[in-house]
């Protein structure tokens, strides 16, 4: 009979590279056998391992520069999280509801990658049937981040630990809008696109704003989006009583889309709760 300790000494004895790959097949039922924490394949559950944690594991397979860590990233981590158990309706979820998100921040400060690549990857792993509508300002920019975000959940990593989750759709798999066989999807549009027919669990306002280098921006683009996400995005909900929508970027005017949604008069869950992140210069 082969005990506990005969599994641990012969993993043990294995080089790391294989031991390695023997724990990451180990399952949760038998975490008794390891010798250090169960692998990140066993914790893939929301509860067991957040979205900051996935920011920073997940990071070196997209991006070429280190990942520098700040308190503003966990601070939009928990938020983005919260949003994701208020989709999907989790009642034990010890975060409050937020069903309308706002959040503020100077630009070069990744909120884009965290938002708009890392997140959906992460919601995918726990809940694949989740349904994505990205806008911004450029349709381009939506869909480079679609893009972006597929790249990541294609890789040897992600696909090693939650490839058996869902796969992607051979009939509907296009840079703005792709599929899962679980029901989830990612769409990607702009303010001046269209997304007729389609909704979302969750809804993205990624930089709904054009800025230039000087951080201009004429009061028609103004209008433009403010008109786009206050009287076409609502309609796109898939259901009023779950769906979420995060509005996300930099201020541009004291009268923009973020000061016209901090303005609406919405009661309870569904008013925006405001993540302000000013940038101060050192």
């Amino acid at each position: 009979m082969i005990t506990l300790d005969d599994v641990r000494s012969r993993i043990d004895s294995l080089s790391e590279a294989e031991r390695q790959k023997v724990l990451s097949l180990v399952p949760i039922a038998f975490p008794e056998v390891l010798s250090q924490p169960a692998p990140l394949a066993a914790q893939w559950q929301r509860q067991n391992y957040p979205l900051i944690a996935f920011v920073k594991d997940a990071w070196p397979h997209i991006e070429p520069h280190v990942y520098t860590d700040g308190w503003h990233i966990e601070a939009i981590c928990r938020h983005l999280e919260a949003v994701t158990e208020t989709a999907i309706g989790n009642e034990q979820s010890p975060y409050p509801k937020i069903r309308n998100l706002l959040i503020n921040i100077p630009p070069r400060t990744s909120k884009s990658i965290i938002a708009s690549v890392l997140w959906p990857a992460w919601v995918w792993i726990s809940w694949p049937e989740c349904r994505f509508l990205y806008t911004s300002y450029s349709v381009d920019l939506s869909v480079r981040d679609a893009v972006k975000c597929r790249q990541l959940m294609m890789t040897e990593w992600y696909q090693a630990l939650w490839g058996d989750q869902w796969r992607l759709t051979t009939d509907q798999n296009i840079k703005s809008y792709y599929a899962n066989n679980q029901g989830g999807y990612r769409i990607s549009t702009s303010v001046t696109g269209k997304a007729t027919g389609f909704g979302g669990d969750i809804i993205v306002g990624d930089d709904c704003h054009e800025t230039t280098e000087d951080l201009s921006v004429t009061r028609a683009e103004i209008e433009t989006a403010k008109g786009h996400w206050l009287t076409a995005i609502p309609s796109r909900v898939t259901d009023p009583n779950r769906a979420c929508k995060v509005l996300i970027g930099q201020r541009v005017a004291t009268d923009d889309v973020s000061d016209a949604v901090l303005n609406l008069e919405l009661e309870g869950a569904y008013r925006y709760v405001h993540l302000n992140i000013p940038m101060e210069y050192d």
